[in-house]
């Protein structure tokens, strides 16, 4: 019979043993300690079990009629009673040999005779504690979407844990348990890259971390992240790799879209004339294996085709068709929509732009000289120096490149920023952005993180309809003792040289999307950027100082570094923009905020 749980409960244990002296010893020890015992002596065992789930078994050597190993094995491969925990309580005259084939059907724990009461109570708890702390494991690894491997070299033989079985898209007990079904799951790009990281950690290494392209057993993408350890016996051979796998697919996918869009943006950023605008778009989009078509005249009326996403505007009508492999790049077809809206937001925004490009180009060059610093603050300790050029095509033809410094007491806070566009709108909701930055600078003590999760809460208030993207960074110096805090919001990464090394500063991965974007966040990640000591220059600059035409956007900056690190003499803002001036040919307007250290 059950007893009723007592103060200080413990848990339900049930006392399988036909012996009723020590069933009735067993139950003792265990009510005394706390717990509630539950009985049973035959092979009914399992039926008991089933209705009364108790949290651990105390199993003695003989079940009547049954078999205890039976009872184990009947446990173990049911879901809802596989992790219940099992002591295997054995007499004097046990079977060293049953005991060895308790053990391999699944018994946690063996106790032989003779035992005190004691002894038996503490292995029932400690093995409750194990089943409760891998309970707790499953549940942390399942919420991050992650989970254990445990690889035996000189087998074979490869363990996943449930739940990461389940983020390779299989169910518990899926996964068949071989290194080259764990090689299955890599997608066949990466399978050579990785089977020699491997290969090379086993050689000589210990600490294992790997991040690739893998398939899920539905063929969706997936990216994982593996960090682990090798062990190794006496003589240096490895013996185990065991560690824990992270799904990472969408960290991946967001920094490609992010990247994609960023680029998408740059190609789309340009204020010409409406013919050359609608063929940047659609050249543009095609490159992404979008179908655009635009019409101005003959409209089409209606709704589109359930394949096509259609703008309709009072000067255009835009069609979008995207790739057939769309839906595969996201987890589910309304988040692939979305990204292909965000795509279509961008070739609206530069359509519109198209429509407007007559502007008068002295009321912009003169509201330009109106809103950038007219000099910017002397300090003690410091040089400061900023410079701003027209893109080299048309040097009439002004831009959204803004800058500004706000000094705090102690601190120096420098932002750099471009909005998208040229001509006088750019160039008014440039000032409005250097503005509204200005601002928040103060109100938030020149935080970096709080200041852009304020802007992007804020950009579509402050530019209203057609918001552009906006990209901006800020670094905040602490005048004493040179300590840098920098975040960003879709700009390129500050660079710092110093006499030992040039270096660019900030976390790819703390990057926030461009404020005004669709996908904006309020949330920003500050970095620190260690320490400037005298002599050291902070350089600040917009996307048209590195960018080139046909030129990835890592390599151009990476060029960049390299051609400041090269440079002997001080830098100045122009020295940077002479560096980077290279054919002349370049699409965009510049500026370069260098921040200098003298004593």
């Amino acid at each position: 019979m059950m007893k009723q749980a007592a103060p200080g409960f413990r848990g339900t244990v049930l006392v399988a043993e036909i012996q009723d002296h020590r069933r009735g010893r067993a139950i003792g020890a265990l009510e005394t300690a706390g717990y509630v015992a539950v009985a049973a002596a035959t092979a009914d065992a399992a039926d008991v079990v089933a209705r009364r789930r108790p949290d651990a078994i105390v199993l003695g050597n003989e079940l009547g009629d049954g078999d205890p190993i039976d009872l184990i094995r009947a446990l173990r491969s049911d879901p809802l009673t596989a992790d219940i925990p099992i002591l295997h309580w054995t007499n004097r005259s046990s079977d060293p040999e049953q005991i060895v084939r308790t053990l391999q059907a699944g018994a946690s724990m063996h106790l032989g005779e003779p035992i005190t009461d004691e002894a038996l109570t503490v292995g029932v708890s400690a093995l409750l504690q194990f089943r409760d702390r891998q309970r707790e494991l499953e549940v942390a690894l399942s919420v991050r979407g992650s989970g254990i491997f445990d690889w035996a070299i000189p087998t074979g033989e490869v363990r996943w844990s449930p739940s990461l079985e389940l983020v390779h898209g299989l169910e518990p007990g899926g996964f068949s348990g071989t290194f080259e079904d764990f090689m299955s799951f890599v997608h066949p790009t990466e399978l050579e890259r990785v089977g020699t990281l491997i290969s090379s950690i086993l050689e000589d290494g210990e600490e294992y971390f790997v991040c690739y392209q893998g398939v899920r057993a539905d063929h969706q993408p997936l990216w994982i992240e593996g960090h682990g350890r090798v062990f190794r016996d006496l003589d240096g051979a490895p013996t185990k790799l065991v560690g824990v796998a992270l799904d990472v697919t969408s960290r991946e996918q967001n920094l490609k879209r992010l990247d994609e869009l960023r680029r998408l943006a740059a190609t789309l950023n340009t204020d010409d004339s409406k013919a050359d605008v609608m063929a940047t778009v659609v050249k543009a989009l095609a490159g992404y294996g979008y179908d655009a078509r635009l019409y101005e005249t003959n409209l089409p009326s209606g709704d589109a085709d359930n394949d096509v996403i259609r703008y309709r505007t009072d000067l255009f009508v835009l069609d979008l068709v995207p790739p057939p492999d769309a839906l595969t790049l996201a987890h589910s077809e309304s988040e692939a929509r979305e990204q292909v809206r965000t795509i279509a937001d961008l070739a609206v925004s530069a359509l519109r732009r198209g429509w407007r490009y007559d502007i008068e180009r002295e009321t912009a060059s003169t509201l330009q000289r109106a809103v950038l610093p007219a000099r910017l603050p002397e300090l003690d300790g410091w040089h400061l120096d900023a410079v701003y050029e027209a893109t080299a095509t048309d040097r009439n033809r002004l831009g959204g490149d803004f800058y500004d410094v706000v000094v705090l007491d102690d601190l120096l806070v420098a932002f750099i920023g471009d909005v998208s566009g040229h001509g006088l709108a750019a160039t008014a909701q440039m000032s409005s952005m250097r503005n509204l930055l200005r601002t928040l600078v103060v109100q938030n003590e020149g935080d970096p993180a709080a200041v852009l999760g304020a802007a992007a809460s804020l950009t579509g208030a402050v530019l209203g309809e057609d918001t552009p993207f906006v990209t901006t960074a800020i670094a905040s110096i602490d005048r004493i003792s040179g300590k840098i805090r920098y975040a960003s919001a879709g700009h390129l990464p500050a660079v710092l040289k110093s006499a030992s090394r040039t270096a660019t500063i900030g976390d790819p991965e703390a990057l926030m999307p461009p404020l005004g974007a669709v996908f904006a966040s309020d949330e920003a990640a500050e970095a620190s950027a260690g320490i400037m000591e005298t002599g050291d220059v902070l350089v600040l600059y917009t996307d048209g100082v590195v960018e080139r035409r046909d030129e990835p956007i890592d390599e151009s900056v990476e060029a960049f570094v390299a051609s400041l690190d090269a440079t002997a003499v001080e830098l100045s803002p122009q020295l940077v923009l002479d560096l980077t001036a290279g054919d002349g040919l370049n699409d965009d307007d510049r500026a370069v905020l260098c921040i200098t250290r003298t004593s």
